[in-house]
């Protein structure tokens, strides 16, 4: 049940914030589905600790949504169980970068008014308080262990970047179940799958980029994944140990990835259920990243066979 109970409620959450975005039923399910489905949550799920930090993200999510659009002390109070039930889940690392994500979500999303981001952040440090009877003797256990001190080694801590092709293709370097990874790193670390179907209908959201939620779901795509990469700088702020991440592989963000894909196709299925899209429409938007994916392809299978040959 527990390790179901992860799946249900990333559905149920993200259904819930989909509609408060003013979605209809069907889009707001095949978004929470896909989520819920996605690279990180499905690799991660026998774990039973990623899958529940992050549908806890997505609650958070949806109660500080409503409580910027309907002030209310009681959605501040769910806002602190919320982050407290993260919390309580046991993956600190995805509630950083959870945190980080909701900061711009206010304020990319609504305008500036000091009185609620003021009670805002109360709420959110009441969050931490009430969380206080299990990140009081972690911080101490912290202080005592190894993990404010190790620092994981680069090739383990970033997405390599030809690792990039998982956003099309998860096992396109094979699958360590199945014996046949040859690519670097760790199989753990290719999470940003999120379905190719999910992808091209992510990409139709585009048509109606106006919508504020999208042109932010977009940078926030884009920002995870950035971050999830060996980029001079970027990569620089992994390696400063705060809190451990010197310690953490950073291609944990790469849920923000999925998370944002889930809800541009959400919107990319509403904008064709409510248009009429021709086939030969849709064969010309993709005609030329199609050649462009098939030439990648081809040419990996066969610097691939040349190096099994080789060996």
């Amino acid at each position: 049940m527990q390790t179901v109970g992860q799946s249900l409620l990333a559905v149920l959450f993200t259904y819930l914030f989909l509609r408060s975005l003013n979605l209809g039923k069907l889009p707001s399910t095949l978004g929470g589905i896909i989520f819920a489905f996605s690279g990180f949550n499905t690799i991660w799920l026998e774990w039973n600790v990623h899958g529940w930090t992050t549908a806890f993200f997505v609650l958070l999510l949806y109660f500080t949504h409503h409580f910027f659009t309907k002030p209310k002390p009681l959605f501040g109070l769910l806002i602190s169980l919320s982050l407290c039930f993260q919390i309580f889940s046991g993956y600190p690392q995805t509630v950083f970068y959870s945190l980080i994500a909701i900061g711009f979500y206010v304020l990319f999303m609504f305008k500036a008014d000091l009185k609620k981001y003021s009670f805002f952040v109360l709420f959110v440090i009441l969050g931490f308080a009430f969380s206080s009877i299990q990140l009081l003797p972690t911080f101490e256990l912290f202080l005592n262990s190894q993990r404010h001190l190790e620092i994981l080694a680069k090739e383990h801590s970033f997405l390599p970047w030809s690792f990039l092709i998982s956003l099309f293709a998860p096992d396109f370097f094979g699958n360590q179940t199945t014996g046949n990874f040859w690519g670097r790193n760790d199989y753990t670390n290719t999470v940003l799958y999120s379905g190719l179907i999910s992808l091209i209908l992510a990409t139709f959201s585009l048509k109606v980029f106006k919508n504020r939620s999208i042109r932010f779901f977009v940078f926030l795509f884009f920002f995870s994944v950035l971050f999830s990469l060996p980029i001079p700088y970027l990569s620089s702020i992994t390696s400063l140990g705060f809190l451990g991440q010197s310690a953490a592989a950073a291609t944990r963000i790469l849920f923000l990835a999925n998370f944002s894909v889930a809800v541009l196709s959400a919107f990319g299925f509403d904008y064709l259920w409510g248009n009429s899209i021709k086939i030969r429409d849709v064969a010309r938007v993709y005609y030329f990243p199609t050649i462009v994916l098939t030439g990648v392809f081809l040419g990996t299978f066969i610097a691939y066979k040349k190096f099994i040959s080789l060996t």
